[in-house]
């Protein structure tokens, strides 16, 4: 029987947009949907609804990443034992069932509770479906793959704030629950016609004997160790982007421009659904150095931007630089973490990136609600400006100046076997 043949896309290339994947990204951008409008609602929900300090609302927005944290681990080492699907299946599931708790969060310890569940659940389901789709993409199109499926969390960093903001403040946080949970159910629905290809068959390792116990082999079966350098960058990153996803609905009040808090979500957003299928293409044909020193830059002028802006079009100049460097940093620091992991282990570099991210995300805006009471908020992200600039020192130590760097196009792999 002949091998069927893979299919083409225009000008010779594997597609991108398979049925799988065009699945894939819509169910991830209803997931997301639900995320980035809890992120930008629960601090103001916090303080008007339950009489929450800043720095107790900065934990409420921020709790749910430490959820996360403790459920991507072991979801990059079992889903490719237990199976993809199944886990991508099993925790929105969980999902939907957290999410209809918040009903029942009428305090302040009853919300940071669903806030942890909420993010376990929302930690072992995007960690899934994150390496799962990388292996649903042709080798020399994965920045750009990836960069269109993160488009669908861009999508909702838009819709999120657009419609989560204004349920929040008109109908009220029963509506916004109930909106949540109707997102998530469909989402599931969605999940069930998923199909995910199988992981290759990992190399074969000698087996511990006195050392079965030691904690090594442990962490070293929940991260990958080459991912660790480059994924701190993602730390610095993701505490510098939480201080915009956290406290935008709480800074534009003290600047007198409420209402351009969903206005800047939708300018990122939009900006960033126009550069990132460019930044792809070309970090796939030029390398990584050609993309990521340009975005740290950008998201260190983001924030300095912001912490100056005074007026509405120099708020949303903010929100351009931001496109043009978390937008388009995100996809492409994921695509390089994938590629320098050992093939049979793609689950667990892809949760040890996340893990990174969710470490800067998480603690970010715990430790900036105190900066936010001691200095205020323009200093707060003029601080945090200064920071992503040592990013840019730290990758070029762990990756931009080593070796490992790419400087050109991947060649293609073997394709990833098998339907599970």
């Amino acid at each position: 029987m002949p091998t069927p043949r893979t299919p083409r896309a225009r000008g010779g290339q594997p597609p991108i947009w398979t049925r799988d994947f065009t699945l894939a990204t819509s169910t991830n951008l209803l997931l997301a949907m639900v995320f980035m409008a809890s992120i930008v609602t629960m601090a103001p929900y916090a303080v008007r609804e339950l009489g929450a300090t800043e720095p107790q609302a900065g934990a409420v927005a921020s709790i749910f990443v430490v959820g996360a944290l403790l459920t991507r681990p072991f979801a990059g080492r079992y889903l490719d034992v237990l199976g993809r699907r199944r886990i991508v299946v099993v925790g929105i599931g969980l999902q939907v069932g957290a999410l209809a708790l918040y009903f029942l969060a009428d305090t302040l310890a009853l919300l940071l509770v669903v806030r942890v569940l909420h993010g376990m659940a929302f930690g072992l389901v995007n960690t899934a479906m994150a390496a799962s789709v990388i292996s649903l993409l042709p080798p020399r199109r994965r920045s750009e793959g990836t960069g269109y499926f993160g488009m669908s969390g861009v999508i909702a960093g838009a819709v999120g704030p657009l419609y989560g903001v204004p349920v929040l403040m008109g109908p009220g946080p029963q509506v916004l629950f109930a909106v949540f949970t109707g997102l998530a159910v469909l989402a599931f629905s969605l999940s069930l016609l998923l199909r995910l290809p199988s992981p290759p068959a990992p190399a074969p390792r000698p087996r511990a004997r006195a050392r079965r116990r030691s904690v090594g082999p442990v962490l070293r079966s929940l991260l990958e160790p080459t991912v660790i350098p480059v994924a701190s960058v993602m730390l610095v990153a993701g505490a510098a982007f939480s201080s915009v996803m956290t406290y935008m609905s709480l800074y534009t009040p003290s600047l007198g421009m409420e209402e351009m808090t969903t206005v800047f979500f939708v300018v990122y957003s939009a900006s960033v659904l126009l550069v990132r299928p460019f930044a792809g293409r070309l970090h796939d044909s030029r390398g990584d150095n050609t993309i990521i020193y340009p975005s740290l830059l950008s998201l260190a002028v983001a924030l300095a931007v912001i912490s100056v802006a005074r007026t509405p079009a120099v708020l949303l100049l903010g929100a351009v630089f931001l496109a043009l460097g978390f937008g388009t940093l995100m996809s492409s620091m994921q695509a390089i973490a994938v590629t320098l992991a050992p093939r049979d282990r793609v689950g667990v570099a892809t949760a040890t990136f996340f893990l990174m991210l969710d470490i800067g995300t998480g603690l970010g805006p715990i430790l900036l609600g105190f900066a936010v009471a001691y200095l205020g908020y323009s200093p707060m992200y003029l601080v945090m400006a200064a920071i992503t600039l040592v990013a840019v020192g730290l990758y070029y130590l762990t990756h931009g100046g080593t070796p490992n760097r790419r400087s050109g196009p991947l060649p293609d792999d073997p394709p990833e076997v098998g339907d599970q």
